[in-house]
């Protein structure tokens, strides 16, 4: 893993993902390792929009997005913003 004060990620950017990560783990459901289904889109939502503006700041970087959908997960490349 590669921890944002080493990309020169803003501190602002950086509170964002770390509120997202806390509101993904107090959604997420222990019993089933998932999110709750009326969950997902806001949070896929957000998730996507934070590594869409990471993108924009590393354009040379390769990112991903891993969300969930109504059954399993899904892989997202991030291309350009």
């Amino acid at each position: 893993m590669i921890y944002a004060e080493d990309l020169g990620v803003p501190p602002e950017l950086e509170q964002r993902f770390e509120r997202w990560i806390w509101k993904y783990d107090d959604a997420h459901d222990p019993s089933s390792h998932r999110l709750p289904l009326e969950r997902k889109p806001e949070i896929n939502a957000e998730g996507e929009a934070l590594a869409k503006e990471l993108k924009g700041l590393l354009p040379d970087t390769y990112i991903e997005y891993w969300g969930e959908a109504k059954k399993g997960i899904y892989k997202k490349e991030i291309t350009g913003v």
